[in-house]
């Protein structure tokens, strides 16, 4: 399958829901599991897996923290500067990919193993983000940011969508607008408090999703979407493509036009 991408200007809005569809990816997942290894036989002595220290996912038995997850490196009090760049992104992704190759990690509604093929977003909320910052009762984002980053681009996304064609999606992006990997995508997940999200309540112009639109840094809205165009039939996908349409291009503090990309997975040979 293919990744194709479609602006604003010519039949992006128009023939979204009929082009989004399926991508099919098949990924050799090897069976790892946590192997008991013995020692000699006269000694009995077995070697178990150490357990991770505190604060550290489950997963961490199988697969070590990385160094720039493990510490709380700043405080940005604007949620809608609290970004993270597509290199950061690729970063996780390749951390996700070894959890999920390598450890046994689970949904927590029915208990299916969570593979490369399916992870996504709820996942990394749940075994990623909110236990690696646990410790702080902070946004993810601060575990990696040196201060506040203004968005250049939005993320408009539905959590379920499998995040490897997420990620993929925001690639295809970055090429297609010759964005390079520093550049800063401001996506709900990373940059809300995971554990207090009281950001959300008050006005619409109040949240952090209208505010990172609305800045004036904000070059645009990315939409990733999934072969049934979820995104569309979510409350705050609606919203966001609202702002970014309508008030984003009222905004007098804007330099340029807030353009409307979107990113979706088309069949091969669909053209």
């Amino acid at each position: 399958s293919r990744a194709t991408y479609l602006n604003q200007n010519g039949r992006a809005m128009a023939s979204r829901r009929r082009r989004a569809a399926s991508a099919t990816a098949v990924v050799p997942l090897p069976a790892i599991r946590g192997a008991l290894s013995s020692a000699s036989a006269s000694s009995a002595v077995v070697s178990v897996p150490t357990a991770p220290e505190a604060g550290e996912p489950r997963w961490a038995q199988a697969v070590p923290v990385p160094k720039a997850y493990k510490a709380h490196r700043t405080t940005i009090a604007e949620t809608e500067f609290r970004t993270i760049s597509l290199a950061q992104i690729n970063d996780l992704a390749s951390l996700m990919k070894d959890v999920a190759t390598k450890a046994d990690v689970r949904d927590s509604h029915d208990n299916a193993p969570i593979t490369w093929d399916t992870v996504n977003m709820y996942h990394i909320n749940e075994h990623v983000v909110l236990p690696l910052t646990s410790r702080f009762k902070c946004p993810f984002v601060e575990l990696l940011a040196s201060g506040p980053q203004k968005p250049r681009w939005f993320v408009s996304h539905w959590w379920g969508t499998p995040f490897r064609s997420s990620v993929a999606l925001l690639n295809f992006h970055a090429v297609k607008r010759q964005l390079p990997p520093e550049t800063l995508y401001w996506i709900c997940t990373f940059a809300n408090n995971q554990h207090d999200l009281s950001d959300l309540q008050g006005s619409l112009h109040a949240t952090p999703f209208v505010k990172a639109i609305l800045s004036q840094e904000c070059e645009g809205t990315l939409a990733l979407l999934d072969k049934k165009v979820t995104p569309f039939s979510r409350i705050w996908c609606v919203l966001e493509n609202f702002v970014s349409t309508s008030w984003a291009r009222e905004a007098a503090l804007k330099p340029l036009p807030h353009r409307y990309d979107i990113a979706a997975w088309l069949p091969a040979g669909s053209g």
